[in-house]
């Protein structure tokens, strides 16, 4: 079978299912095939068979991506026949949304073993983790138990890690062309190459790696924490627009701490020298600033419950970099500016209860630094929140040096 008869299944046709996801296979020649629930976005698909992407680097280029096809996930016949006869399929819709969408992959794949029998991969472009466990448990779920098993073995469920930015568009952008993206220029997928059961797909992007673990920690420990670390802080601020927001140099170094925090904790952990993460956070640091992606505090800062449970950014964050006996100030900073933004106040009880209870983390670290951040209130300053930030370090960092015996 020829490349351009290979047919990617795009189960998601927002930010990163056609920013991302759908122009990559589009641009290697396949076939791609896009599936939402959004009516409006599915006609205007169906009706152009097109749309202008731009990659916001250093260089800004603008592409088109033509000659795709696309299915309002209500026409459930034409979905399950796509899902039994597509040769690969990816689902970005949502961490939240997996499990409505199961029942129509489950009914697919059992149309597939009963047609074909062909084996049938699934790039899970979530910006979860523990991707493959979960959704091999919503088709398990969904599967008659008999059947279950060996369909299953026929299924990769394999997890990514989607590292680049694709902001909603802006009402201005909407209105020019309604959709039209712009997505950052970094193009790099990990994936976990022991899930694939057949050939993985031929895209430059790929990067199919054994231990997928210190990828998806990379991302949420370090990309994640650091990006809602500056958008809790310009919010604070008072600032929407995140790359105005960087180039308050204190701002950055608030920013930055945090993430050099984390990342010298997740060296340790997965045994990677610290110099080598070092260039993806710089690589961070100047996406955070691109102006023209238009990026907002809004967009990262939502969800704020979600993003302080446990197991979550910050959360994982600063338990790695405690379990490595450094202090987390910068990090327990941007989780308490995530507090701040809940209305929550470092003296009320329920503060502490959500700590302890949601996030299940110490709580008395935190309210500490949430109490500084209510002694700046009045005044509200990115310079005078970092010396304080700074000088809490410093007292912090003095005394782990001293409960280590000086190490």
């Amino acid at each position: 079978m020829s490349r351009t008869e290979e047919t990617l299944l795009m189960y998601g046709a927002g930010c990163i299912g056609r920013g991302f996801i759908g122009a990559a296979f589009r641009a290697a020649g396949y076939r791609v095939v896009f599936v939402d629930k959004d009516r409006e976005l599915i006609r205007l698909l169906q009706a152009r068979r097109s749309y202008p992407l731009e990659i916001m680097g250093a260089v800004r280029t603008k592409r088109v991506v033509a000659d795709f096809e696309a299915l309002d996930v209500r026409e459930e016949a034409a979905v399950t026949r796509a899902i039994a006869e597509c040769d690969w399929l990816a689902t970005s819709v949502g961490a939240g949304n997996l499990p409505d969408i199961a029942p129509l992959l489950a009914a697919g794949l059992m149309e597939r073993a009963d047609s074909s029998g062909r084996p049938l991969d699934i790039l899970i472009c979530e910006n979860i983790q523990d991707g493959e466990a979960r959704l091999r448990q919503l088709l398990r779920a969904e599967l008659p138990a008999a059947r279950a098993d060996a369909i299953l073995d026929q299924t990769g469920c394999v997890a990514t890690v989607i590292g680049c930015t694709v902001p909603k568009p802006s009402a201005a952008m909407q209105a020019t062309d309604p959709l039209g993206l712009r997505i950052d220029s970094y193009d790099l997928l990990p994936v976990a190459g022991g899930s694939f059961r057949q050939e993985a797909p031929r895209l430059p992007q790929l990067y199919p790696v054994a231990d997928l673990g210190f990828y998806e920690a990379r991302k949420y420990e370090i990309h994640n924490m650091g990006h809602a670390t500056l958008a809790y802080l310009a919010q604070w601020l008072g600032i929407n627009d995140l790359a105005a927001a960087m180039e308050d140099p204190h701002i950055r170094l608030l920013v930055e701490g945090a993430m050099l925090e984390s990342a010298a904790a997740l060296a340790e952990s997965f045994g990677r020298p610290f110099a080598g993460l070092l260039p993806y956070v710089r690589d961070l640091l100047a996406r955070f600033a691109n102006h023209d992606l238009g990026d907002t505090a809004e967009r990262v800062g939502r969800d704020v419950l979600r993003k302080i449970r446990a197991g979550e950014r910050f959360v994982a964050a600063i338990r790695r970099i405690r379990d490595a006996g450094q202090p987390a100030v910068y990090v327990e900073t941007g989780l308490a500016l995530a507090l701040h933004s809940l209305g929550c106040r470092s003296a009320e009880a329920g503060t502490r209860r959500i700590l302890t209870e949601h996030s299940e983390l110490e709580a008395g670290p935190v309210l500490r630094l949430l109490d500084l951040v209510e002694r700046l209130e009045e005044a509200r300053s990115s310079r005078a929140l970092f010396l304080a930030v700074e000088r809490h370090w410093r007292l912090v960092s003095g005394a782990a040096a001293l409960e280590g015996g000086g190490r």
